[in-house]
């Protein structure tokens, strides 16, 4: 925020120079980030009226001009511009003035004597916002410009701009006001707030005007004043020249005004022209799907049903909190004004600023919130601002909507003060010191308890109010301690120390870690792997389309890494990578996150140091997922995944879930990266493996010896080997110890499409020796079992 030094000093009657208000306001927690000093490139130049202009007897070119400095008897000077008038307001640069280096004496032309010069705006050096009708003639000043003062006094000049950064927690700093109010706090000097005098009607203003609130969750209060019998003209150089220094340009004494009022309370305002207004009523809404409106600048914005409106009962006539429409705009022929002042919510002008790229001086300070005593403060010093400066008449009362609610006191120890500050400030000091800060204060004897004046909305907990005290009386006076208390183990989370745990076997196995993006572009989750199905989650304002959507399988990003590692020459082992994986779970929801495990593995052959060739396939992943989860009962299963080889991939279940899919990369996803070699891939949902099965007790030894059976059975192709391992473990009895597979045939003497698989059973008894015909028996009831379910029959030589 740009601050005039010249405006600050209208506040007090000893200011402290610009090197101690810098150091000051870094005391009060604001930076100055920069001092700009700005210097008149005249001097001597006054003000003065044209009372005669006429053509010289001379030469035609040029004007005789005689004019009223305000001062002594009236000048005359010779001039050659044509833009001058009787009655005109201008510069006049006396004998002896300088404009730069050019110093301005007594001159005859065609033997009349010119006491001085006329100026144009260039020749001053000054900016055509301030004097706009200046250029290509003599710059006129505004109608009103008291005569014979000094041009540079008028324009508060030379001046320094102090370049303030203020924190957003504190809007309140937003403002003259509140940065008055502040130094005043830290220097103990009492600031002087002058208010504007206006002209009031008897008329009431609700007799001509309505208004009314139709969101209330995004328009917490509306005041509307009404000016009649408004001029329309160029606003005095003072309130200009403040203006352009601010960064701000004028347009007009309504405009500007409440661009002035804004600056001064940090209250945002618009003026309206009353005649623009359908049924004379403001209504205060949401916008309506497809509903446009082109705003002061000229563009036409596309309106969403989220943004908050200001409307007549017809038509949208402004965009609540950033910028007024073009229909309702004060121009030249209004002659009656409806001034806005609002406290709208600050999450719904900063959403509506963003997403219309549109970020304005109001919308700045409606993002970091108002309050009751700005919006009234604000609405009451423009009104009368306008009528000073327009004449109009400000009709009785004003029309007002909403309710702000006031927020809860906070209490407060001194105990915990000195406790926090390592101070020891007495209950008074304490007092005292809240009470300088404009806080109420209310003893409850233990504790303190506090209101905050309207303009802290910042203030939530006590924590807040002992910073301000820290604040007060200087951060440097906080002495310096060791951090109390025994130092603590970091605390880590479940999933964190299992994946430390697995990590380092993927990585000893061969395998890179890498991290990828959950930002992906739509086309990769079209290869949905673990989870096949749900929807998508869509970003709202993605950075490009291809980081438009989240990610709802881990595999195509290491796929893709992968794939780029192979097209640079760099061909990887493989990659692993533990991340989220995100689900649509409805409007307005948060997606449902699940933490998974991706592996990808090259299936290219390599070559051991003994010169051993080996090739890592299906198999290979397989069992490097069976060795780091060996601690659960995991299960192969066939899978149906489209994007991974029909014959050579496998759900993998635990407890009957599944938690798993492994697989080779099917031809498709293999064309659709440009692999140049086959690869197999899989997910594991991670959240599964967190918590170990309970250890196992040691037993003893056994005493007794096992009983070893093997049988050879003939089945269809199709039947999964998991499937008949269990059926021979269920019906083996409780003394079947172990089942252990060890043939497997395809060939003469089985018939087509069937297979030949061969197991050998392990059967012992705790307390005793087996007796063969105890393991006929269960042997005669494995073979029943996988005969009636599987229709398997026994192969025998």
């Amino acid at each position: 925020m740009i601050v005039p030094y010249s405006w600050l000093q209208d506040f007090f009657k000893v200011l402290p120079s610009v090197e101690d208000l810098q150091s000051l306001l870094l005391k009060a927690g604001l930076e100055v980030e920069g001092v700009t000093v700005i210097h008149p490139s005249f001097k001597g130049v006054i003000t003065g009226r044209i009372l005669s202009w006429n053509i010289h007897p001379s030469d035609p070119r040029l004007h005789l001009a005689l004019v009223d400095i305000g001062r002594s008897d009236p000048l005359s000077i010779v001039c050659g511009a044509k833009n001058l008038f009787p009655g005109a307001i201008v510069p006049v640069a006396l004998p002896g003035a300088k404009l730069g280096e050019r110093e301005i004496g007594i001159k005859e032309f065609q033997g009349e004597k010119s006491m001085g010069m006329l100026c144009s705006r260039e020749e001053l050096g000054l900016e055509q916002e301030l004097l706009p009708e200046g250029e290509g003639g003599i710059a006129i000043l505004p109608e009103g410009t008291p005569l014979g003062e000094d041009l540079g006094l008028l324009l508060e000049l030379p001046d320094k701009l102090l370049e303030v950064k203020v924190t957003p927690n504190r809007p309140d700093w937003y403002s003259m006001l509140g940065l008055a109010r502040e130094i005043s706090v830290f220097t103990g000097e009492p600031f002087n707030f002058l208010e504007f005098s206006g002209n009031f009607s008897p008329d009431p203003a609700s007799s001509f005007f309505d208004l009314d609130i139709l969101d209330p969750d995004l328009c917490y209060l509306y005041l509307a004043s009404v000016i009649f019998n408004v001029k329309i003209q160029e606003s005095p150089l003072w309130l200009k020249s403040r203006l352009v220094k601010c960064g701000i340009r004028p347009i007009n004494n309504v405009v500007d005004a409440t661009n002035y009022v804004m600056l001064l309370t940090g209250q945002p305002l618009h003026a309206f022209d009353y005649e623009n207004i359908a049924q004379k009523k403001i209504v205060v809404r949401r916008a309506r799907p497809g509903e446009t409106l082109t705003t002061l600048d000229g563009k036409e914005r596309a309106l969403e049903g989220e943004m908050l409106l200001i409307a007549d009962p017809e038509k949208a006539i402004g965009i609540a909190g950033v910028m007024g429409g073009e229909n309702s705009e004060v121009k030249q022929e209004t002659t009656r004004v409806v001034l806005e002042s609002a406290y709208f919510a600050p999450f719904s002008i900063r959403r509506t600023a963003k997403k219309l790229g549109l970020r304005t001086e109001a919308s700045l300070r409606f993002e970091r919130g108002t309050n009751q005593e700005q919006v009234e403060l604000g609405s009451k010093l423009a009104t009368q601002l306008i009528s000073q400066l327009s004449g109009g008449q400000i009709l009785k009362g004003e029309i007002r909507k909403g309710v702000v609610g006031k927020p809860p006191p906070v209490r407060i120890s001194p105990e915990r003060v000195n406790f926090y500050l390592e101070s020891h400030y007495s209950r008074e000091k304490i007092i005292a010191d809240l009470k300088r800060l404009y806080f109420i204060v209310n003893d409850l004897g233990e504790e303190l308890e506090v209101e905050s004046p309207p303009f802290r909305n910042d203030v939530k907990e006590d924590a807040d109010l002992i910073e301000d005290i820290a604040r007060l009386n200087g951060y440097e006076n906080i002495p310096s301690s060791l951090p109390r208390g025994e130092p603590r183990k970091g605390f880590q989370p479940l999933w964190r120390a299992r994946y430390r745990e697995l990590r380092w076997n993927f990585l000893n196995y061969g395998l890179q870690e890498v991290l990828t993006a959950p930002l992906v572009s739509p086309s990769l989750n079209r290869f949905r792997f673990l989870f096949p199905e749900g929807n998508e989650v869509k970003i709202l304002n993605p950075i490009s389309q291809d980081r438009s959507v989240l990610r709802v399988s881990l595999l195509p990003s290491l796929i893709s890494t992968f794939a780029l590692n192979e097209r640079v020459g760099k061909e990887p082992f493989g990659f692993f990578e533990l991340g989220k994986v995100y689900h649509f779970r409805g409007e307005n929801e948060l997606p449902n996150e699940l933490r998974v495990l991706g592996f990808l593995l090259s299936q290219r052959k390599s070559r051991s140091w003994r010169g051993e060739e080996q090739t890592f396939d299906f198999f290979s992943l397989k069992g490097l997922i069976e060795v780091s989860f060996r601690e659960f009962p995991l299960e192969f299963l066939p899978g149906s995944c489209p994007f991974l080889h029909p014959g050579k991939q496998a759900e993998i279940f635990l407890g009957g879930q599944k938690v798993g899919i492994i697989g080779e990369l099917s031809p498709e996803v293999l064309s659709f990266w440009d692999l140049k070699s086959p690869a197999c891939g899989g997910e594991i949902l991670f959240d599964s493996f967190l918590k170990k099965p309970q250890t196992p007790s040691f037993k003893p030894f056994p005493r007794y010896p096992s009983v070893r059976r093997d049988i050879a059975v003939v089945l269809d192709d199709g039947v999964p080997y998991l499937l008949v391992e269990g059926i021979i473990r269920e019906a083996g009895g409780e003394f079947l110890e172990a089942v252990e597979f060890f043939d497997f045939y395809q060939g003469p003497n089985i018939p087509p499409g069937k297979k030949s698989l061969a197991f050998s059973l392990i059967f012992r008894h705790p307390q005793r020796t087996l007796l063969d015909s105890e393991v006929n028996q269960f042997m005669e009831k494995v073979e029943g079992e996988l005969s009636s379910k599987l229709e398997a029959e026994l192969r025998k030589g």
